[in-house]
């Protein structure tokens, strides 16, 4: 029998240095979080989607899904400088909705196809790269097997779709896992009419996705958001936060955002929300008050006139923003 010196010097042979095994000591460990693309949605997960796991967004049609999946691809993109890998499996994606979503294309790659395996091989082939920085499946009930396909009447089932995820995504998580890759599965849920008590809503394709989640967040679409000309410009989103590792939540409790559909989140809208949420700023009934960069006081009244002063006044919302940061990363 060896000692531990001897064990790690044969398992570290022949790895690069991050790769090595080695007792921890006063090393850092640190976990990569890439943003939802909502200031709002990252401050409640505890910093966005984690590097190295699996994240679900379930909602209907219409809610949301893969216009906040583009946001988070451009985050990766701009901030993180890595590439971000979109399966459209349902084919809505084109140049007009990627630029509507403001996305930087340098780095965007979209495959389209609905084959199963075919998608999973090639998520597979992009997890071992080390500049990807997120991968997109949308969504997991689009995708066929080749045996359904080939309609072959001795294996199809309802549950071979779910058998070929549950036996290869623990594999494309350990991809992600190895170079802290995103993986980010859109879904919906489906009513399942043999169940009599309790709820009846599952997750298509396989309950692996309830175990291997890291965040898992349930949208809503509510009313309309019109401008002051009375156009149609975007929708409320309700959002549950059914799973995170990274902060504390509440399952049953709803929040709400605003969704554009140019552009898709108004960031300084939600910073200012968040500024009075965890009370950076003073908020009385109907009044704010707030220091800003010189130290005077500024007061305006209501969170939408707060809103429209810290739009119109960058210097007073980029040093309640360098505030905000500053606490949240303590």
């Amino acid at each position: 029998m060896g000692n531990l010196d001897s064990v790690l010097k044969k398992l570290n042979r022949g790895k690069k240095e991050e790769e090595k095994s080695k007792v921890l000591g006063e090393s850092k460990l640190e976990k990569i979080f890439y943003s939802t693309g909502s200031p709002y949605i990252d401050y409640l997960v505890g910093g966005g989607y984690p590097g190295g796991g699996y994240n679900t967004v379930e909602g209907t049609g219409g809610t949301g899904k893969s216009s906040l999946a583009l946001l988070a691809c451009n985050e990766a993109i701009v901030t993180k400088e890595k590439y971000a890998v979109y399966f459209d499996g349902e084919g809505t994606l084109d140049d007009s909705y990627i630029n509507r979503m403001c996305v930087n294309r340098s780095k965007l790659i979209v495959e389209r196809g609905r084959n199963l395996e075919d998608m999973l091989d090639k998520a597979e082939a992009y997890a071992t790269a080390d500049n990807v920085g997120i991968i997109v499946l949308d969504s997991i009930p689009i995708f066929v097997s080749k045996t359904v396909e080939e309609k072959s009447a001795q294996d199809v089932t309802m549950a071979v779709e779910a058998r070929k995820f549950s036996a290869r995504m623990p594999v494309l998580e350990g991809h992600c896992m190895a170079r802290d890759i995103a993986l980010l599965g859109l879904n919906a849920y489906k009513l399942d009419p043999g169940t009599t008590m309790g709820d009846n809503r599952v997750l298509p394709r396989g309950k692996w996705q309830l175990t291997m989640n890291n965040v898992f967040l349930t949208l809503a679409k509510k009313k309309n958001i019109f401008d002051d000309n009375g156009k149609h410009v975007g929708h409320q989103i309700a959002i549950r936060v059914k799973k995170t590792k990274a902060a504390t939540y509440e399952p049953t409790e709803v929040h709400m955002i605003n969704f554009y559909y140019e552009g898709g989140i108004n960031k300084e809208e939600e910073y200012a929300r968040l500024f009075v949420e965890v009370e950076l700023v003073k908020k009385t009934s109907s009044w704010i008050f707030f220091p800003n960069k010189d130290g005077e006081e500024v007061k305006v009244q209501g969170v939408e006139k707060f809103i429209e002063h810290l739009l119109e006044n960058k210097e007073d919302y980029e040093f309640l923003k360098g505030q905000f940061d500053e606490q949240s990363s303590r």
